[in-house]
């Protein structure tokens, strides 16, 4: 039995889709925000400094660009298009191939494992950069 129904993922669809329009918009105005706060505070990058740019390079087809403004945004949001391809291929098939393994995806620990990445990637980052 699959973790999700058609009629959440059309749900699941349409935010995502509304997500995906409003983002651009949305990354422009947090662009006209102060940036750099926590550089200029505390002297050292946050996990999500360049995340915003890093995003407008993303919808503009600069992979290499949005990779090195911030590379944990580039790799969550291929492990989120991936993920949910996946999710749609096992619902929408008759025979929910891959069932197993949208099971493994969309379990709760799969956050947990993001948030310490997220943190590591954070630390490691102002490691590097020394």
């Amino acid at each position: 039995d699959l973790p999700i129904k058609k009629r959440e993922l059309l749900i699941i669809d349409a935010v995502l889709l509304g997500v995906g329009l409003l983002a651009p918009f949305l990354a422009r105005l947090l662009l006209a925000l102060p940036t750099d706060c926590y550089v200029q505070k505390i002297g050292y990058l946050c996990p999500a400094c360049g995340g915003t740019r890093s995003v407008l390079l993303l919808f503009r087809g600069e992979m290499i660009d949005a990779f090195r403004m911030n590379a944990f945004f580039v790799l969550t949001a291929l492990f989120a298009l991936s993920a949910m391809l996946l999710i749609h291929i096992s619902v929408l098939s008759p025979k929910h191939y891959f069932a197993k393994l949208c099971r493994g995806i969309l379990h709760p620990g799969i956050a947990v494992i993001w948030a310490v990445c997220f943190v590591l990637f954070g630390i490691l980052r102002n490691i590097i950069s020394l």
